[in-house]
């Protein structure tokens, strides 16, 4: 998480999760029920993201309970701050109603003035609060009171360890070139597949199982029309990222239908994620940030004057022409 202008807005990013699709608001969700909500903005700027914990001893794999992406979507649904989101979240899985296989949990949630990760297995719940710069998670916990709870190897900690260490390095690595960190920045950084040749450990934040990534991005002052989305549908170095503002009303057919993922994963398939990203791509993310932010800028503009719609108009007619474009260049 980064704090940024006063009208501007914050990122929350796990730009390396398993994610399956998107939750942006009700209207879309009608159109991909089918999906699981493993990431996504609410209109009251509100933003989650789930991901895997750690092998617990009190895990539960009782499939009748809610499972994390269900329970992401409830929240999404119901609350307006990420407090509120902390302390739904808590109550359900004291509850009992809530299941994650043989492991725990790691939940993110960001509003407009902070952020909390926590790390929970059914019987134990902890948060962290963050109000500025940024913290990074893998597959292991990290508030205090977890790791008792943890029953992960010494191979999977160190795994974990070192792309989280991956992920610090290069968020450092960019602040210290830009003194600021984009969503284009957390494009790159989300592809970054190779560790150092002195580490014992070969898998980076990018791998073969990295399904897709995501970076949310709200916005302070209008959340509930510029906030907005940026995913790969896809693997991260097969795929490229698209918009989707928090006030869209529909997708592309093929962003819904399982079409566009699974062409991603063909290539994956046929190339490899260690291939180069094609030079075509890049061009057009750096496009589509700059159509896009410039995009953002009208509508705050007539958000300003009052023009909601128009704003609203504006933004769904940019992403979309994006959407046609992402898929011509893909095809390419």
């Amino acid at each position: 998480m980064k704090k940024q202008g006063k009208i501007g807005g914050i990122i929350l990013t796990v730009a390396f999760c398993v994610v399956s699709l998107f939750w942006i608001m009700p209207i879309v969700q009608v159109l991909i029920n089918s999906f699981k909500t493993n990431a996504g903005i609410n209109v009251s700027g509100l933003a989650g993201v789930m991901n895997s914990g750690e092998p617990c001893p009190d895990h539960s794999k009782d499939k009748t309970k809610k499972s994390t992406p269900a329970l992401l979507q409830e929240v999404l649904s119901c609350c307006d701050t990420a407090l509120q989101a902390v302390e739904m979240l808590k109550k359900m899985v004291k509850a009992g109603d809530y299941s994650h296989g043989e492991k725990g949990s790691i939940f993110f949630f960001m509003d407009t003035k902070e952020g909390y990760i926590c790390e929970f297995t059914p019987k134990v719940f902890t948060v962290q609060k963050y109000e500025c710069g940024y913290a990074v998670r893998a597959n292991i916990w990290q508030n205090p009171g977890m790791l008792i709870h943890s029953r992960s190897s010494i191979r999977r900690y160190l795994d974990s360890s070192a792309r989280a260490h991956s992920a610090y390095d290069g968020l450092n690595k960019i602040l210290e070139k830009y003194g600021k960190i984009s969503p284009l920045n957390i494009f790159e950084l989300s592809r970054h597949h190779q560790m150092p040749e002195e580490s014992t450990q070969k898998r980076s934040l990018c791998f073969k199982h990295t399904n897709s990534g995501n970076t949310l991005e709200v916005d302070r002052q209008y959340p509930d029309v510029l906030s907005t989305g940026y995913f790969t549908i896809g693997h991260v170095r097969n795929t490229v990222y698209v918009p989707i503002p928090v006030c869209v009303e529909k997708v592309l057919p093929a962003m819904a239908d399982y079409s566009w993922g699974d062409a991603a994963f063909k290539r994956l398939k046929e190339q490899g994620f260690t291939s180069p990203l094609p030079e075509a791509w890049l061009k057009y993310e750096k496009d589509f940030m700059e159509k896009y932010n410039n995009a953002k800028a009208r509508a705050r503009k007539l958000l300003d004057a009052g023009k909601r719609a128009e704003a609203i108009k504006l933004l769904n007619d940019t992403a979309y022409s994006i959407w046609l474009e992402a898929e011509r260049v893909l095809k390419k």
